[in-house]
Protein backbone atom coordinates (compact mmCIF):
# COMPACT_ATOMS: atom_id res chain seq x y z
CA UNK A 1 0.00 0.00 0.00
CA UNK A 2 2.87 2.63 0.91
CA UNK A 3 4.56 1.82 -2.41
CA UNK A 4 1.27 2.59 -4.41
CA UNK A 5 0.88 5.52 -2.39
CA UNK A 6 4.20 6.95 -3.31
CA UNK A 7 3.32 6.29 -7.09
CA UNK A 8 0.56 8.07 -6.64
CA UNK A 9 2.24 11.07 -5.01
CA UNK A 10 5.02 10.73 -8.08
CA UNK A 11 2.17 11.05 -10.82
CA UNK A 12 0.44 14.08 -9.00
CA UNK A 13 3.35 16.18 -8.76
CA UNK A 14 4.72 15.28 -12.04
CA UNK A 15 0.94 15.78 -14.15
CA UNK A 16 0.46 18.72 -12.09
CA UNK A 17 0.57 22.25 -13.97
CA UNK A 18 2.83 24.40 -12.80
CA UNK A 19 4.12 27.91 -12.69
CA UNK A 20 6.94 27.94 -15.11
CA UNK A 21 9.87 30.32 -13.79
CA UNK A 22 11.18 32.67 -17.00
CA UNK A 23 13.69 34.50 -15.06
CA UNK A 24 13.89 36.90 -11.45
CA UNK A 25 11.15 38.90 -12.61
CA UNK A 26 9.07 36.99 -14.74
CA UNK A 27 6.89 33.56 -13.55
CA UNK A 28 4.23 32.17 -16.81
CA UNK A 29 1.58 30.80 -14.28
CA UNK A 30 -1.22 28.56 -15.69
CA UNK A 31 -5.19 28.71 -14.98
CA UNK A 32 -6.25 28.53 -11.61
CA UNK A 33 -2.80 30.21 -10.05
CA UNK A 34 -2.55 33.22 -8.09
CA UNK A 35 0.81 35.62 -8.19
CA UNK A 36 1.62 36.77 -5.10
CA UNK A 37 4.19 40.12 -4.32
CA UNK A 38 7.20 37.85 -2.83
CA UNK A 39 9.64 41.47 -2.20
CA UNK A 40 8.65 41.41 1.29
CA UNK A 41 11.07 38.23 1.57
CA UNK A 42 13.42 39.56 -0.41
CA UNK A 43 16.42 41.05 1.85
CA UNK A 44 16.45 44.65 -0.32
CA UNK A 45 12.96 46.15 -2.20
CA UNK A 46 13.29 45.75 -6.05
CA UNK A 47 13.26 49.62 -6.44
CA UNK A 48 12.90 52.99 -4.71
CA UNK A 49 9.17 54.18 -4.32
CA UNK A 50 8.62 57.86 -3.18
CA UNK A 51 6.44 60.90 -3.52
CA UNK A 52 8.22 64.12 -3.43
CA UNK A 53 7.73 67.37 -3.53
CA UNK A 54 10.01 70.19 -5.38
CA UNK A 55 9.60 74.06 -5.29
CA UNK A 56 12.30 74.86 -7.63
CA UNK A 57 14.69 72.95 -10.32
CA UNK A 58 17.94 73.20 -7.71
CA UNK A 59 16.32 71.48 -4.92
CA UNK A 60 15.00 68.55 -7.77
CA UNK A 61 18.42 68.65 -9.65
CA UNK A 62 20.12 68.15 -6.09
CA UNK A 63 17.95 65.35 -5.06
CA UNK A 64 18.89 63.36 -8.18
CA UNK A 65 22.68 64.27 -7.84
CA UNK A 66 21.97 62.79 -4.22
CA UNK A 67 19.79 59.58 -5.34
CA UNK A 68 20.13 58.83 -9.00
CA UNK A 69 22.53 58.12 -11.86
CA UNK A 70 22.06 58.65 -15.13
CA UNK A 71 21.92 55.01 -16.58
CA UNK A 72 19.20 54.07 -14.18
CA UNK A 73 16.95 56.95 -13.13
CA UNK A 74 13.14 57.49 -14.06
CA UNK A 75 10.99 59.92 -13.17
CA UNK A 76 7.60 60.19 -13.87
CA UNK A 77 5.60 64.12 -12.66
CA UNK A 78 2.42 65.21 -12.01
CA UNK A 79 3.37 68.81 -13.62
CA UNK A 80 1.75 71.54 -11.99
CA UNK A 81 2.40 75.01 -14.36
Amino acid sequence: MQEENENIAVTIARESRKPIIIDANRIAVPDGYTIEDMESYQPTPRRKVANIEFGDSDSFNAYLLRQGSKESTTIWCDANY
